[in-house]
């Protein structure tokens, strides 16, 4: 028992090194989610047709006045003309289709938000499952390979039989296999994260 926990404290000394990063933080590096594109424009749009009713319908009567000579048949005279120009406001059809859109595109952009900040907070979560998974295996294969070194000095001390070191062997291969099953689906889970916030390219400790 005694070199097993010495071997577990050599274990919890490199995670002291870095503190863990927790979800807040990851989430104060969170990217611009590329499913909000469609979103985000069709929210540009809306503002925009909704801002160029609004100038239109802010526009007021015009006077316009043109004066100069005018000829017909031979002879010139003195013309004056005046125009009088109002500009139709745009409180119908248009006004309330830019309204209706901005509405709609504005409830949509907040969903799709709550739908973003969802979709980091689950990779942060299959990220921190995947490392502990990864951290545990490690450690259990550590802990096999010591288990196994150990068995040896017993049977050349005569304490075991030969065979035992074969059983621990097999143990040991099987969680490297797991292991490195382990690692993959942790590199999986990492590039996942980094994709949605700015992190290291190597996967730190998660809180």
């Amino acid at each position: 028992m005694r070199p097993l926990l010495l071997l577990c404290g050599a274990f919890a000394l490199p995670a002291l090194a870095q503190p863990p990063l927790d979800l807040t933080a990851v989430e104060a590096r969170s990217v611009p989610d590329l499913e909000l594109g469609d979103e985000l424009r069709l929210l540009a749009d809306a503002r925009l047709l909704s801002a160029s009713t609004r100038t239109l319908g802010r526009e007021g009567p015009t006077l316009s006045v043109e004066a100069g000579p005018r000829r017909a048949e031979g002879m010139t005279t003195g013309d004056l003309a005046a125009g009088f120009e109002l500009p139709i406001r745009l409180d119908g059809g248009p006004a309330r289709l830019a309204a209706t859109a901005l509405d709609g595109a504005t409830a949509l952009e907040a969903a799709a938000r709550l739908e973003a900040r969802a979709r980091l907070r689950a990779a942060y979560a299959e990220a921190w499952l995947a490392g502990e998974r990864a951290r545990l295996l490690d450690e259990q294969a550590r802990l096999g390979e010591e288990w196994l070194r150990l068995t040896r000095r017993r049977i050349e001390a005569g304490a075991a039989a030969p065979f035992e070191a074969a059983l621990v062997e097999g143990d040991l291969l099987r969680t490297h296999a797991e292991r490195n099953r382990a690692r993959e689906g942790l590199a999986a889970a990492w590039a996942a994260l980094r994709a949605r916030a700015d992190l290291p390219a190597a996967a730190v400790p998660l809180a």
